[in-house]
């Protein structure tokens, strides 16, 4: 009860927190025919990292009706956020495996810029979308498509302020697509950008985009 999460903050970091909240809640422990399982039911209160309020999170897991099978449930809400995700991890295969759906009613992106880690600044405006998460956890397929909605931010790497006004992504077949994604930059000029992403590997991402600008700003 009141569990101060800055108190782990601190001993990772050994500095000023780098995570703050308040963490309410319970999680039960039962062992029986040599299978461990675990129910639980945590609350985050205002959450923020890097001095950036998050929300308030709340999580539930259990794994009572099977013990390789662990259901969770989470729900994030507050300083423009409501997001909820719910399904489950399995270990029963040699892969585990994810089935989550995933529902962005808003995500304020402030809230996330912390979490870049200076990598994109200045950011503000909000997505929303949906997704669902499934198959094995080394290369899980997502599906779905996120919107962006009246969007700013700053990439360390261009150091050119950019705008997205009202534009779409979609997810599918483990690519990224654009289809005439409008990016603005600070002097009011375009650029479009058309085609996909392959997220199968982060370590290396196969793409085949086209760029369509007239006098942008690129760096």
């Amino acid at each position: 009860k009141s569990f101060q999460l800055e108190t782990f903050s601190k001993l990772i970091e050994n500095k000023e927190a780098l995570a703050r909240g308040t963490v309410d809640g319970t999680v039960i422990l039962n062992q029986s025919n040599s299978a461990t399982t675990f129910t639980s039911d945590l609350r985050l209160k205002e959450l923020s990292f890097k001095n950036i309020p998050t929300g308030d999170i709340h999580l539930l897991a259990s794994n009572t009706s099977n013990p390789k099978k662990f259901d969770v449930k989470m729900d994030l809400s507050g300083n423009d956020n409501q997001i909820n995700a719910d399904g489950y991890y399995s270990t029963e295969t040699k892969v585990p495996s994810l089935n989550l759906s995933l529902n962005i009613e808003r995500l304020n992106l402030k809230t996330i810029e912390p979490y870049t880690f200076g990598q994109v600044t200045q950011m503000s405006g909000s997505l929303k979308g949906k997704a669902t998460i499934s198959g094995g956890s080394d290369a899980p397929d997502i599906t779905g498509s996120f919107q962006f909605l009246s969007c700013g931010f700053r990439p360390k790497f261009l150091d050119s302020y950019l705008r997205v006004e009202d534009e779409t992504i979609t997810l599918e077949s483990k690519k990224v697509y654009f289809n005439s994604f409008t990016l603005v930059d600070s002097l009011d000029n375009k650029a479009t950008l058309d085609g996909y992403a392959n997220i199968q590997d982060f370590k290396t991402i196969p793409f085949d985009l086209h760029l369509k600008t007239n006098n942008f700003l690129a760096l």
